[in-house]
């Protein structure tokens, strides 16, 4: 029995001292904790070649992250003067196959952390990028100009942008759902920082100049909402319209100036207008004071098919018109009349399926557009059509 022992201890041993397999590595290496996984470059300046070899990216760029273990990926991120920008990545499950990002300045130097990068001036990042687990990740280069009210989860808070068309006081509203605290600040030109104890909303105030560059800083720990409550560029508008008065027939280039003034603004801007449905009314009220007249039209003939069940309705043009509606029915009085809209380039059109000897009525009246509203002129004369 001894005998056959010690050969086959033996080998066991000799299994025990051999190296592991590539394979065998591999998954084994699964099984590590990498929670502290630090890349070659995590406390030193980029490489040369890690800067040559990044991958460039922009805003609005969307990217796909296949990680392996224990590796990274370079990117470089160029930012467009006024602008604030975020990297976003995709939630990837459990918080050890997060990816974690590094940045560098141009110059391949460390840079503290931020929420979102960018200034005044054009601006270069290298970002580089590593997991601790195998996985397949994305993120994307978003915009954080503050154009339009926002709403935010976040447990730091988020950096937005901001370029004011028109100088004047500019107020922002901070209100936090979830905590008593909530702090923000406007920096460039003008600073203020004010934070709340024991408050869930707060306004910052500020004169801001027009074409200047500004940061909107806002710390949270829980759900906010940032909104525009007073704007100087909206104010602006806002007597712009006020200075109308009535709509005449002779005051249709003002009305139309102040609505390329509003469409200029942003959409948190044109929220705040006070009189913006003013505007809309003047609008309307003009274009009836000044609507184009529209001719009546005249059908030249309904023609019933020999056979298929159909029938061709001509008429004659009208001048300027954007089309015309050609309306059906099997009672005089036109009740559950058929309407189809045919477009201006011509002037005849084909009814179908309809009912074998049947006698329908037939009208037709032209259509114009103005001012983004439709004016129609009044119905021919009726003609009748047998179909066969």
């Amino acid at each position: 029995m001894r005998k056959y022992l010690f050969p086959v201890l033996g080998v066991l041993f000799l299994a025990v001292l051999a190296p592991m397999s590539v394979d065998a590595k591999k998954a084994d290496d699964t099984k590590v904790d990498l929670y502290y996984y630090q890349p070659p470059e995590y406390d030193v300046n980029l490489s040369a070649a890690d800067m040559n070899s990044a991958q460039a990216v922009g805003v609005g760029t969307s990217v796909n992250v296949d990680f392996r273990v224990n590796d990274y990926k370079v990117f470089k991120l160029a930012i467009p003067a006024n602008q604030i920008v975020r990297v976003d990545w995709a939630k990837s499950g459990n918080n050890q196959g997060n990816p974690s990002c590094i940045y560098y300045d141009a110059s391949g130097k460390r840079v503290d952390y931020e929420t979102a990068f960018g200034s005044e001036k054009a601006e270069t990042y290298y970002m580089l990028a590593y997991s601790n687990s195998p996985v397949v990740s994305s993120f994307t280069v978003k915009s954080m100009m503050f154009s339009d009210n926002v709403t935010q989860k976040t447990s730091d808070g988020t950096t937005f942008g901001f370029v004011p068309t028109v100088t004047g006081t500019y107020s922002f509203n901070v209100k936090d759902s979830d905590y008593k605290n909530v702090s923000m600040y406007i920096s460039g030109e003008y600073k203020d920082y004010k934070t709340t104890e024991g408050k869930y909303t707060y306004t910052v105030s500020a004169t801001l100049t027009a074409g200047k560059f500004y940061k909107l800083q806002v710390y949270s720990h829980g759900k906010y909402t940032l909104t525009l409550t007073k704007s100087a560029a909206a104010d602006a508008v806002a007597n712009q319209i006020a200075a109308i008065g009535a709509a005449t027939t002779s005051n249709g280039s003002t009305i139309d100036a102040a609505r390329a003034a509003f469409n200029a603004l942003s959409s948190a801007e044109q929220k705040v207008v006070s009189n913006a449905s003013t505007l809309t009314a003047l609008e309307s009220q003009y274009a009836n004071l000044t609507k184009p007249s529209v001719a009546k039209v005249k059908i030249k003939k309904v023609k019933a098919a020999k056979k298929g069940k159909k029938a061709t309705v001509t008429w004659k043009r009208v001048s300027g018109a954007a089309g015309y509606q050609v309306t059906y029915s099997l009672k005089k009085k036109f009740k559950n009349a058929k309407t189809i809209t045919v477009s201006a380039s011509k002037a005849k059109t084909v009814l179908k399926k309809l009912k074998k000897n049947k006698k329908y009525y037939v009208k037709v009246r032209a259509f114009k557009t103005y001012r983004g509203q439709t004016y129609y002129g009044n119905y021919s004369k009726v003609k009748k059509v047998t179909i066969k």
